[in-house]
Formats: C-alpha cells, structure tokens, sequence
C-alpha cells in the first residue's frame, strides 16, 4: 500500500483509524480539548448573537456563551455533523461546545478531527440519537505536531475550495437547465411550440 511520503508508519491502535505516521502521536480528546454544555435562553430576540443547536443556527440572541472559536458538538439529534464557529455564540443543551489545549492542537485542526469521528459506534442506540461527554472524551485521535498541522489544514482548505468551485459550476449548469425545462412547458402550453408534426420517435426540433 502506497502512504505518500512520510517514510514510517505505525499501528495507531484505534480499529478504525490504522496506521498512522510513525512521529505522530495519538491522543484521547481529553487531553485536545474540554467540553461544555449549552444552556436554554431565557428567550429568542432580535440579538446579534447566533443561537446554536445540534442541527445549526436556528435564532438569535442578546447576550453569548463564548466568545472564542469553537468547535461544537451534537448532544442530541444531529449528533455526526460537528460545526466550526469563530464568532461570539450561544449553544443550548442539544449541543456541546468546546475549548481546546492549543498546546495540542487549533480550533481549526480540531474541528477536522472530529469530522472523522465514527459517531454511530459512540452514540446510544436510542430513537433520538445522542453523545455524552464521558464518551466522547474516550475518542481517540491522531496528532501531529502544530507546524504540520497547519500545513494539513492549509491543504484542506486548498483542496475544499477546489471541490466548492466545482459544486457551484454543477449548481449553476442545473439552474440553467431548470429554467430551460421551465421555459420549455411554458411556451408548449401556450401555444408558442407548434408540436402537431412532433412524435416519440422525432430528434430534436428537425
């Protein structure tokens, strides 16, 4: 099997992560980071503040629980889908917000960790899918140091943006071909298509 180019490798002992290179280390998301649970607002307003819950923003309020970048984490519900903020928030208790040793790592490179976390193994099998604190703080992660991590996070971003060009271009051909499908039943359903001499079996407009 082909790694690229670091010269060493090393079993990780996580399962489901394999080997990893041979300088890094691997950490338990206790020692990356601490996490902290949301609190219910008194009331949605008109504030300036986001409102976060497990499944995203979903109001606004006057007052912030943090104020630093953080990575946040479902509790109940949307459990799989971690969300990186950067600017003052508030949480409520569907969703676990974090500080991280950045000693260890960056709210950023912390966030892509926890992209990779295999949340139906942790998370309870009940109808609403959930997380607890004691379990994730068990997660296991593979770190290196903050020098390449940075340059991880920088090929991330290069390549994400990459795929994002892409995703629009393919947006913005299925826009065109809608409003052509639209404009088509429009100008056959008044009139303004003369299809007497059309059959299934016709190409195009010859």
């Amino acid at each position: 099997m082909t790694y690229g180019k670091y010269p060493k490798y090393k079993d990780s002992g996580i399962e489901w992560l394999g080997e990893i290179p041979e300088h890094w280390e691997v950490r338990r998301l206790k020692y990356i980071a601490k996490i902290f649970n949301g609190k219910e607002c008194d009331k949605l307003d008109s504030g300036q503040y986001p409102v976060y819950g497990s499944g995203g923003i979903f109001g606004w309020f006057n007052q912030w629980l943090h104020d630093e970048p953080s990575v946040l984490l479902g509790r109940k519900g949307t459990i799989d889908k971690p969300q990186f903020v950067e600017e003052p928030f508030w949480t409520v208790d569907t969703a676990f917000y974090t500080v991280v040793n950045e000693e260890i790592t960056t709210p950023k490179y912390f966030y892509h960790l926890c992209c990779t976390i295999p949340f139906g193994f942790y998370s309870s099998k009940t109808a609403l899918p959930s997380m607890t604190q004691t379990d994730l703080y068990e997660v296991k992660f593979s770190i290196p140091d903050l020098r390449e991590q940075e340059l991880i996070i920088a090929h991330i971003e290069k390549e994400i943006s990459v795929v994002q060009k892409t995703i629009n271009n393919i947006q913005k051909e299925i826009t065109l071909v809608e409003e052509y499908k639209t404009a088509l039943i429009a100008e056959a359903v008044t009139g303004k298509i003369d299809v007497r001499g059309w059959s299934p079996n016709s190409k195009g407009n010859g």
